[in-house]
């Protein structure tokens, strides 16, 4: 089966829950295998947890991994990729809804006669 997501669709995903217990957690997309570091900044510390593990620093492959945040509501988060400096994670990597394991087709640049590019994410 073949579903279409406009991209309004796409931009109301990005982010994370929010629950009760001020956990926050989604799916992070990780565009690149790499040494990945994360931070938090504003209020409080932050607690992160990737694919059911405590993490703050290691290697991470390309793909789709469960992440939940223990912080304030207004604590954001920063990652570092293979040593580069702390920075924001993209909010279009984080997303609400946790993703089916075989990853989502992302396709770009079509136009008439003209092919595009598509990619699983």
């Amino acid at each position: 089966a073949v579903y279409v997501v406009e991209p309004e669709q796409v931009a109301a995903a990005h982010g994370l829950e929010a629950s009760s217990a001020g956990v926050r957690s989604g799916t992070l997309v990780v565009p690149a295998d790499g040494v990945y570091r994360f931070a938090g900044a504003g209020d409080g510390e932050v607690e992160v947890t990737i694919d059911g593990r405590a993490f703050t620093s290691g290697f991470l492959p390309r793909g789709l991994h469960a992440i939940a945040l223990q912080s304030s509501p207004s604590a954001a988060l920063w990652w570092s990729v293979d040593g580069a400096p702390l920075a924001a994670v993209p909010e279009a990597l984080l997303l609400r809804r946790g993703l089916p394991s075989w990853g989502f087709l992302e396709r770009g640049g079509e136009s008439p006669g003209r092919s595009g590019w598509q990619r699983w994410v």
